[in-house]
C-alpha cells in the first residue's frame, strides 16, 4: 500500500494495512504553522516545508515614492514621502511625493510613481532665453519665453 500524502511536513507510514501521517515537528504544512507572533513579518511555509518570515512586506502602501517602515513596538506602519524619487528633470517644476494613498491612481496630476509636478513660473528667469515674462511648460520640459509660450517651443537654458 502506498501511503505518501505528498506533504513535506509529515512522515507517512503504512501500519497494519492503513496509512498514518505523523507531523514532522521541524517542518511546516501551512502558513499558520510559521506564525512568529511579530507584526512586521509575513509568515509563509515554503514548498519544501521551511518557514520563511519576511520583514516589512505588510507595510508596502503601493506608492513608489514613499519609504515604508514597520514599527514592531507599537505595531504601526509609517509611509514617509521621498521627494528625490519625483525629480522629473524639468527645471521649472517643483516635484514632490503625494503620499496620500487616496489620491494615488486618480487622474488629478499625480503620476504613476505617486508624484506631483507643479509648474513654478518664478524658476523661469534665466538670463539666456527666459525672462520674467517666461512661462513653464512642464509637458515640454522647460521654460519658454513669452513669445514662445503660446507656440509651445521650449527655450534652452
Amino acid at each position: 500500500m502506498y501511503c505518501n500524502d505528498g506533504l513535506s511536513c509529515t512522515i507517512s507510514n503504512c501500519v497494519n494495512g492503513g496509512c498514518i501521517h505523523t507531523p514532522e515537528n521541524t517542518k511546516c504544512c501551512e502558513d499558520l504553522d510559521c506564525d512568529d507572533d511579530l507584526f512586521c513579518t509575513t509568515d509563509t511555509c515554503s514548498d519544501d516545508g521551511q518557514c520563511v518570515n519576511t520583514l516589512e512586506i505588510i507595510c508596502d502602501d503601493g506608492i513608489p515614492c514613499t519609504v515604508d517602515t514597520c514599527f514592531e513596538v507599537d505595531q504601526t506602519c509609517v509611509h514617509m514621502p521621498d521627494n528625490k524619487e519625483c525629480d522629473d528633470g524639468i527645471e521649472c517644476t517643483v516635484d514632490f511625493c503625494e503620499h496620500k494613498s487616496s489620491l494615488f491612481g486618480v487622474d488629478d496630476g499625480v503620476d504613476d510613481l505617486g508624484c506631483r509636478h507643479i509648474p513654478n513660473y518664478e524658476l523661469c528667469t534665466d538670463s539666456q532665453v527666459c525672462s520674467a515674462d517666461s512661462g513653464c511648460v512642464s509637458e515640454s520640459e522647460g521654460c519658454v519665453s513669452e513669445s514662445e509660450f503660446g507656440s509651445g517651443i521650449v527655450a534652452s537654458a
